[in-house]
């Protein structure tokens, strides 16, 4: 038989056993590529020999890798350095790559002169307002409405790049994909390229709980701006905290012409305004209070909020996630 040598490596966080990841492995397993695809999935120690269970997977090869878990970036970060192949992509247990040539298309978007490919994002669970407030917070450049083609940024978590231009930070990368926004601006300013890839589409799983997308949102915030202004003089970190309102406003003028391109109906569309507008208020609370105090060892507290997102749903919407 010959063997088909692997050319993409899928990162995978697994907050749990083979159980919390297996809608997604549903998916991987069904690409034309399976065969090219090196799968890496990080995973905490009592769950690492159910992880492994898994001999019948039709992936050209698959590991697991015992990780760190205090924040979904070092687990993230202990699976990249295991990877073999010359590009990764980072997948999540809660968002869904769209039809059978998602991975081929990666890996030939991958042949031009792009240093990182993403997906045009779409909803997973649809039938709440708090979920798609929450997708129009997170991922709102990247939705339906997007054009392919060249970008500034990408989705975070769910994008792929060349592996050599994140192992060039070394003892930081960790610390780089805490936000990958960061990261994305420290890449483009070194001259790297970044792609949204046509007909590469993935289908994200959204809180629909308010109370937890409130704390999703308000130490998603902070952690952005501990990020950003990690390195910064007091002045500029000063600026950016008193400006926290004038941020939310724009961000809110900003993201109304995308709902308007969304799914969603006139009605549902203006019932949904006024959720999102409250999640970008405690994004820009938070943000604010990064900007003034840094991280505040707050990282574990937002990385147990990824962790087992299906408890962030509403009852009736769990069957998407399990």
């Amino acid at each position: 038989m010959t063997e088909t040598k692997t050319e993409i490596s899928v990162i995978i966080v697994a907050s749990e056993g083979r159980e919390s990841v297996a809608h997604l492995f549903t998916h991987l397993m069904s690409q034309k590529a399976a065969d090219r695809l090196e799968v890496l999935v990080s995973a905490q120690a009592q769950y690492v020999e159910d992880l492994q269970d898994f001999p019948d997977h039709p992936f050209g090869a698959y590991h697991v890798v015992p990780a760190d878990f205090s924040t979904s970036a070092r687990a993230r970060t202990d699976a990249i350095r295991a990877a073999t192949t010359p590009l990764v992509v980072f997948a999540e247990d809660h968002c869904f790559p769209v039809g059978d040539q998602w991975a081929e298309r990666i890996i030939a978007a991958h042949d031009g002169p792009f240093t990182a490919v993403g997906p045009i994002m779409e909803n997973a669970n649809p039938d709440t307002l708090t979920s798609w407030a929450n997708l129009f917070v997170e991922y709102g450049p990247w939705l339906s409405h997007a054009t392919p083609g060249e970008k500034e940024n990408l989705p975070g978590h769910n994008s792929s790049y060349k592996r050599a231009s994140l192992m060039e930070y070394g003892d930081g990368l960790a610390a780089m994909l805490e936000v990958e926004w960061v990261m994305q601006a420290d890449m483009r300013a070194k001259g790297h390229r970044f792609l949204l890839a046509d007909g590469v589409r993935a289908r994200h799983l959204n809180f629909s709980r308010l109370s937890s997308s409130i704390r999703l949102q308000f130490f998603g915030g902070w952690m952005f701006a501990a990020s950003r202004s990690a390195g910064w003089p007091a002045s500029r970190r000063a600026f950016f905290c008193l400006a926290w309102p004038a941020i939310v406003f724009l961000r809110i003028v900003r993201t109304w012409p995308i709902m308007k391109h969304s799914q969603l109906s006139s009605r549902r569309r203006l019932a949904c305004l006024p959720v999102t507008a409250f999640l970008f208020l405690c994004s820009g609370v938070g943000e604010a209070l990064g900007y003034a105090l840094g991280d505040c060892d707050q990282r574990n507290k937002y990385a147990l909020l990824e962790y087992r997102r299906w408890t962030n749903l509403v009852d009736d919407e769990r069957t998407y996630a399990r």
